[in-house]
């Protein structure tokens, strides 16, 4: 069993979630994970959850994130959602291998959506010379999202711990695709049975999907 690949169906859609890689967070460059994850929870009721997981906050120190792009087959569209991580760490950029594995090569996706424009969603936009990865796809971002990472506003108003990562994937990851580029302002379908959901909160303008086939509906958060 290929546990980079877990496919799915959604009535007509074929769905297939593809893994880039993996990231492990640990002190010093972020804090452990009962206060990076659970930063707004009440303090002692963290731990007694936590204890009922058998994990005991003051020993454990780091957690291994999975980075997992989707792809969805619709009767007309291969559309891809988010790029994984590319470069970031030795463990991510997995995505063009797996998406071999499963017979799509990038020529075949027509359609990629990227919800936000931290680096583990972008990181795989662009290849290692540069240039767009999915030569034939068109790109979607949130129009406020796209502005905030391109236009001055993410190097004012960013917090220092990560920003020079943050920025850097970025200035790397999206003038590229910018000839290939559609923004969108508003909910809207993007393709017949995938529609954008405004979310902004995690990024000034962070992007859901409603995918929906013959009355199923399965959100992308």
């Amino acid at each position: 069993m290929n546990t980079d690949l877990y496919s799915f169906k959604l009535e007509d859609f074929e769905c297939i979630a593809v893994s880039d890689g993996t990231h492990t967070y640990a002190p010093p460059t972020f804090p452990p994970p009962s206060i990076f994850l659970f930063a707004n929870a009440p303090k002692e009721r963290l731990e007694q959850v936590l204890r009922e997981h058998k994990l005991q906050p003051e020993q454990w120190r780091e957690w291994t994130s999975p980075y997992i792009c989707l792809v969805v087959k619709t009767s007309k569209y291969c559309v891809l959602v988010d790029t994984g991580a590319g470069g970031l760490a030795s463990s991510t950029g997995k995505l063009l291998q797996n998406l071999q594995a499963a017979g799509i090569a990038p020529e075949d996706i027509d359609t990629v959506i990227l919800t936000h424009g931290h680096p583990d969603h972008i990181g795989g936009n662009t290849d290692d010379k540069g240039r767009p990865a999915f030569p034939h796809a068109r790109y979607v971002m949130w129009k406020d999202e796209w502005e905030f990472w391109t236009s001055g506003q993410a190097e004012a108003k960013l917090d220092e711990h990560g920003r020079e990562v943050l920025l850097g994937f970025a200035r790397r990851n999206l003038p590229p695709i910018q000839s290939q580029l559609e923004l969108v302002d508003h909910e809207t379908e993007i393709v017949p049975g995938i529609r954008a959901l405004a979310a902004p909160g995690h990024t000034l303008g962070q992007m859901a999907l409603a995918i929906s086939s013959r009355g199923k509906v399965t959100l992308y958060l």
